[in-house]
């Protein structure tokens, strides 16, 4: 949703305005460093899936993306035969940032900790796949191309929040080809390069470079553009097809793969606070609210046909002031999560034999 649309959009504009501020003051050298300086940035445009983690990107002082390109610490990419392997997919509610710094805080690290705790003599290993302002496409995407091949042993899946966004625009189609497109990459060749040495030429190539789209479109046009009565009537009218779709491929993969899975339904904060930092997005909150119910209501259905466990946001109970914005949390937040978040993992290894050790 929203939010991680906005945090893209916020490190695009603070890298272009640091570009600006570095041309003007020393003759232009700085647009060639930024020109290398775009390989720091968190996301980065494979040839698929859509987008993913950047390996290596450091930021608050901490390694935030590991070599593998999943939050947290290193881990190999085999998994070792004493391992229990848990992948967690999710949007930015599972990669936690930029609100939790520490990647070490966020909730599937904490999970890992606690099953370690729980269960001595065994080795757990929760992977942080969460990918920011990712709808179930992308989460699809990642596990059909990526995640897979690391061999978890069972398969979280935290979302319905971000795939309310693609029902509030028009012409939907369950392929997201109405809501989502690819970026341009901006490709500096030796000629350019050449050119670069050119104080005009810098300032010239830093006006059209600001113009460039990046990584890829993230919706149509900005909320603050929609209608409120037509995109709660769109909501209304629109059956999450695209959600099901995606999430009933990856469930049935997973479990063809050997994997147990469970579905952790989207936390959002009360209707009438969930945009309060968001002012673009006042006044959709009921078409929003309804599209995450929709969504709540097919991983519940999904959960029952092939019988995986689904926790319901309704069960697990967070204060307000935990709530950095209308659906991420603070670190007392995500501790509370990584709780919910353990018990339903208990339940659901309660049905898996041999206990840590790899099935594959």
């Amino acid at each position: 949703m929203y939010w991680c649309a906005r945090d893209l959009r916020g490190h695009h504009l603070q890298a272009h305005a640091q570009r600006q501020r570095q041309a003007t003051g020393d003759g232009g050298d700085a647009l060639a460093r930024q020109v290398r300086g775009r390989q720091r940035q968190l996301h980065h445009p494979p040839p698929l899936p859509l987008y993913t983690l950047r390996p290596g990107y450091r930021e608050f002082g901490y390694t935030q993306i590991n070599s593998l390109g999943y939050r947290g610490h290193e881990f190999p990419y085999q998994k070792p035969r004493d391992t229990y392997r848990i992948l967690c997919l999710g949007g930015s509610t599972t990669i936690s940032f930029p609100y939790i710094k520490n990647p070490a805080d966020a909730w599937p690290a904490l999970l890992e900790n606690r099953l370690n705790a729980l269960y001595p003599g065994r080795h757990f290993e929760v992977i942080n796949a969460g990918l920011g302002y990712a709808t179930s496409a992308e989460l699809l995407a990642g596990y059909m191309f990526r995640h897979r091949y690391l061999k978890p042993d069972m398969v979280v899946i935290h979302e319905g929040g971000n795939d309310s966004d693609p029902l509030l625009f028009e012409n939907y189609d369950p392929e997201y080809s109405h809501f989502r497109a690819a970026g341009v990459r901006v490709m500096v060749g030796g000629f350019d390069r050449a050119l670069l040495h050119s104080n005009i030429f810098r300032l010239l190539y830093l006006r059209h470079w600001r113009l460039v789209p990046t990584i890829y479109q993230q919706q149509p046009y900005g909320f603050d553009k929609l209608s409120r009565a037509e995109a709660l009537e769109r909501v209304r009218d629109t059956y999450p097809l695209g959600f099901e779709r995606n999430l009933d491929l990856i469930i049935h993969t997973a479990q063809d793969d050997g994997a147990r899975v469970m579905l952790a339904g989207f936390v959002a904060e009360r209707e009438e606070l969930f945009t309060k930092a968001w002012p673009a997005m006042r006044g959709l909150e009921p078409a929003i609210m309804l599209g995450i119910h929709k969504n709540l209501d097919v991983m519940e259905q999904l959960a029952a046909r092939y019988h995986v466990l689904y926790l319901s946001p309704a069960d697990v109970h967070l204060k307000d002031e935990w709530f950095v914005d209308g659906c991420h949390l603070n670190e007392e937040g995500e501790r509370v999560k990584a709780e919910w978040i353990l018990g339903g993992v208990v339940r659901t290894l309660g049905q898996t034999p041999a206990l840590g050790v790899a099935k594959k």
